[in-house]
């Protein structure tokens, strides 16, 4: 990504625990004159504070549950993985689409958001984006 630097923190809107999560985002970066989807790939990755569920007991799960920068998100998608949940849309728009049952298994709280660019030819990675997104209970 040419001229691209620094990574964008930011604060998204409140949004439903039972409802799809849309959040358009368009790229300021001088020289992007469309994708090429044989090289461009930008993946999301999503991970509550905390997950809990009952299934023969209740259960929880707090992230990230290991330190360090290896820990794997909660919830994943990528622009090639065919879900339609992260799309290229030229010139410079990602569009992304999280479903309801997705944002459903995370619950109300608070959700660690990020999108990162990714090279599929060199590699090479650069974050976007980085967020928190408040998700509020509703009646589902």
């Amino acid at each position: 990504m040419p001229g691209y630097e620094g990574v964008k923190r930011v604060e998204f809107q409140t949004a439903s625990a039972g409802a799809d999560w849309v959040f358009p985002y368009r790229l300021l970066v001088p020289g992007i004159n469309g994708w090429d989807k044989a090289v461009d790939l930008v993946v999301l990755g999503m991970s509550p504070d905390a997950v809990s569920w009952d299934d023969y007991g209740l259960r929880s799960r707090s992230f990230p549950d290991a330190p360090g920068y290896d820990t794997a998100p909660f919830y994943q998608a990528s622009s090639d993985d065919g879900s339609g949940v992260v799309s290229l849309l030229d010139p410079n728009l990602i569009s992304i689409v999280v479903p309801h049952n997705a944002i459903r298994q995370m619950g109300p709280g608070g959700v660690n958001v990020g999108i990162q660019y990714r090279q599929k030819d060199t590699g090479s990675r650069a974050q976007l984006l980085i967020g928190r997104l408040p998700l509020v209970a509703g009646v589902l």
